[in-house]
């Protein structure tokens, strides 16, 4: 089953604002995943900020990764 998992890091992007790095892991056995967004967080005022790949062939190529079970990507989590 195919899993997106945030990445929390405690480098700031700027003074008072924190990021995660969101991933696609198709496999976990496999360890293998790709960055496919990242969200901005600034505790001062509670804004969130998110942005997630919107090239139509970085999609593409995220859809195609083959996730555990025999499915492909993305489309075989949706299912």
């Amino acid at each position: 089953m195919a899993q997106i998992i945030e990445m929390a890091t405690s480098r700031p992007l700027e003074p008072g604002l924190a990021y995660h790095i969101l991933r696609y892991v198709p496999d976990l056995v496999r360890d293998e995943w790709v960055n496919i967004g990242v969200l901005v967080f600034n505790p001062r005022t509670g804004e969130r900020r998110l942005r997630l790949i919107e090239d139509q062939v970085e999609y593409n190529r995220v859809r195609r990764l083959p996730s555990y079970g025999g499915r492909n990507g993305v489309a075989g989590a949706a299912r």
